[in-house]
């Protein structure tokens, strides 16, 4: 077996990351593709064999200099602010009302399930509000 296979191979021999390292990778996968990285993304450009399951397995454990606890969508949301579908803030009644408010002060009128996104509030629409009742 030569030593580029057993680097592959073994992961005792896989090169140490680190969080810039990982960044790096997802804002290139990004301007690539328009979209953010999954732990499904299949293997990384530029990444010597390692894929996104890899980072996210490394970011979970403490595994190859990274400490552990996290995830993938967890550091983009902290470092990139992509929302992170597991961890959607929790909305209140008061936050909601006021949303409505400027909402209609803006447009004229009360928002519906078809006002599309609510512009103040970066990855909440009108329809998922009304769908989380």
């Amino acid at each position: 077996m030569t030593n580029r296979r057993r680097f592959k191979t073994d992961a005792r021999f896989r090169p140490v990351l680190s969080v810039s390292r990982i960044l790096a990778w997802a804002d290139a996968f990004h301007q690539r593709t328009g979209k953010w990285p999954k732990k499904e993304s299949g293997r990384i450009a530029g990444g010597l064999g390692d894929t996104w399951a890899a980072v996210q397995a490394a970011l979970r454990c403490v595994r190859r200099g990274l400490p552990g606890g996290s995830s993938l969508a967890q550091m983009l949301a902290d470092r990139r602010g992509i929302r992170n579908v597991q961890r959607v803030p929790r909305l209140t009644e008061v936050q909601i009302l006021a949303w409505a408010d400027t909402h209609r002060q803006q447009a004229g009128k009360w928002p519906t399930r078809e006002s599309g996104p609510v512009n103040w509030a970066p990855g909440e629409t009108w329809l998922g509000i009304d769908a989380a009742r």
